[in-house]
């Protein structure tokens, strides 16, 4: 696993590391209301599409910073 996130930019991480963290939670939400499948499944597309987001957004302020000290 660790060789395969290691090429990846800081939104696939994101989306990576969100996908595997919503579908936990939603997996935990879903086992709730008795349908378990169902909110893993979605607790890991909001979680990747939110991961992506924000490891984009923290890739660009990296270039931002490095842009502005040289």
């Amino acid at each position: 696993m660790i060789s395969v996130q290691s090429g990846c930019n800081n939104a696939g991480e994101g989306a990576l590391s969100g996908a595997a963290l919503g579908a936990l939670g939603g997996m935990a939400l879903g086992s709730l209301t008795g349908d378990m499948g169902k909110g893993a499944a979605a607790g890991a597309v909001i979680g990747g599409i939110g991961g992506a987001v924000l490891g984009d957004q923290n890739e660009r302020r990296d270039r931002r910073r490095y842009d502005n000290d040289y």
